[in-house]
């Protein structure tokens, strides 16, 4: 583990804010990622891990926002690793799985930290990446009543949300897997029509709940987890 907090420097911060509210990346006093060891009494614990762990708000002041879990057994175990969005998305979370498992395969390999995430701004934005000038005036009308009306949430606001919408709601985790040569031809068209696989089987899933609801947008929004299995 050590290892991976070295080469992925967010796996190495917490949340602190200034004087005025403001929070902001340190890794000043963070505390280490535990990993849980469990035992495996099913093929499909991993789901129950899953749930149990989804509901369960993160430490932002203490800790990296992020999980990882090992469901062991005496032939096969399985990783389970859950992360906050604010550090990843589903793409990092592929290549992070992919360090852990090389680290474990060779616990000699040399690390090659990888450079600091280059901080969001309109300057750092490519140039191909642009909004519509409707969707542009949109944001820019939001961010000035933001700024305007200076809304905080607190850790206490973050744990209320989150007991409010474990209360309201339940979900469940459908497992679905992909050959490898689904796998190849799914990415294989992505790339040619110029998005990304996690923005096809976002499109796919609502369209197929949009289908069992008669039409309309499904409620709350559905959630997409990539596992990579060896």
């Amino acid at each position: 583990m050590e290892k991976v907090r070295l080469r992925h420097v967010n796996l190495r911060f917490r949340l602190s804010e200034d004087e005025n509210g403001n929070p902001h990346f340190t890794t000043d006093g963070a505390g280490e990622i535990p990993i849980h060891v469990v035992p495996c009494e099913s093929e499909d614990q991993w789901i129950d891990v899953l749930n149990e762990t989804s509901e369960v708000p993160f430490a932002f002041a203490e800790r990296p926002p992020i999980r990882f879990f090992l469901i062991q057994a005496p032939t096969r175990s399985d990783v389970v690793i859950v992360s906050h969005h604010i550090i990843c998305d589903g793409m990092s979370l592929a290549y992070l799985a992919r360090d852990l498992m090389t680290y474990l395969g060779d616990p000699n390999a040399e690390v090659e930290a990888l450079p600091n995430p280059v901080l969001v701004t309109l300057d750092s934005i490519p140039a191909e990446v642009s909004l519509n000038p409707i969707a542009r005036a949109i944001l820019r009308r939001m961010n000035k009543k933001w700024a305007r009306e200076k809304v905080v949430f607190n850790q206490q606001d973050y744990l209320d949300l989150t007991a409010t919408y474990w209360r309201e709601y339940r979900h469940v985790t459908l497992p679905i897997e992909l050959s490898e040569a689904q796998t190849g031809a799914l990415a294989t068209r992505c790339k040619a029509e110029g998005v990304t696989v996690n923005t096809v089987l976002a499109a796919a899933f609502v369209n197929a709940q949009m289908e069992l609801n008669g039409g309309k947008l499904p409620h709350p929004i559905i959630c997409i987890a990539v596992g990579l299995r060896d």
